[in-house]
């Protein structure tokens, strides 16, 4: 037994080369097709695409065929275009445009504000004050005054309106009437108006008879003068060149209008001074 387990393995190391621990591998022998059969044919590549119209066929040098419409372009006919050079001024350019639409920018709203909050307020002054009746009869005063008020616009480039001038006509702080002066009416600029105010008592809108103040009144009546005060509401609009300014409320008071009595009956005279007007809005 242990001889016929040792004998190949000594014919193994007899037959191995040295430094190789496996036996030398042969090389298979190539294999030939049967008999009657063809190899198949070498693969020359996919054909070759017909070219398009217009452009020379690629199979043939490009100096055999004529030259075609649209083919090729030369440098002549289409120069190669260069970048402009960046100027070395459009910072200074963009500051310039920036100053220049500032400075506009100023203007306008500088012409905008004075046009709308810029205006100058219309001057009043009483230019004369006249009681053509005055007289009482069974505890019923009957009185007629009327004032001139000279109206004066001081702008220069802008024109004032007034709608419903309201006159109310007081003796000290008690409210005597009330009357509508004017509708609507317009001032140019630098322009003086006169606007008419006329009160009575007794009047449709306010019953005075046998008022608390009917005897001090006419113990003023009696010294020779009566101190009067007007007080007239408006609202009053600024234009400037037919553009839609501003409108404001206005409150014009016109204190210490002096008339004096000379005779113990009949009307009063004013003095002769002539009253600046206050005014609120």
């Amino acid at each position: 037994m242990n001889q016929s387990t040792t004998a190949p393995n000594e014919l193994e190391r007899q037959s191995a080369p040295e430094g190789l621990g496996h036996p030398p591998r042969t090389q298979p022998e190539p294999m030939t097709p049967p008999p009657g059969y063809a190899p198949p044919p070498y693969h020359q590549g996919y054909p070759m695409q017909p070219p398009y119209p217009g452009y020379p066929d690629p199979s043939y040098h490009h100096q055999s065929m004529p030259p075609q419409n649209g083919a090729y372009y030369t440098a002549s006919q289409y120069p190669q275009a260069y970048p402009e050079p960046r100027s070395r001024y459009s910072l200074a350019r963009g500051i310039l445009c920036l100053i220049t639409m500032l400075v506009i920018f100023t203007t306008s709203m500088s012409i905008l504000v004075w046009a709308i909050y810029g205006a100058n307020i219309p001057f009043f002054l009483v230019e004369s004050m006249s009681v053509p009746t005055f007289e009482f009869k069974n505890s019923t005063l009957n009185a007629i005054w009327e004032a001139n008020v000279t109206v004066h616009n001081p702008n220069k480039r802008m024109k004032v309106s007034f709608e419903h001038i309201e006159g109310r006509l007081f003796y000290k702080d008690i409210l005597i009437d009330v009357s509508m002066v004017e509708a609507i009416w317009n001032l140019n600029s630098q322009q003086d108006r006169i606007m008419t105010a006329k009160f009575a008592v007794p009047n449709s809108g306010y019953d005075s008879t046998g008022a608390f103040w009917y005897q001090q009144i006419d113990e003023d009546r009696k010294k020779g003068s009566i101190w009067f005060n007007l007080r007239f509401v408006t609202m009053a609009s600024f234009n400037a060149d037919d553009f839609w300014g501003r409108r404001s409320p206005l409150a014009i008071i016109c204190d210490n209008i002096h008339v004096q009595f000379p005779d113990a009956t009949g009307g009063g005279k004013w003095n002769g001074s002539k009253q600046s007007c206050f005014i609120t809005g």
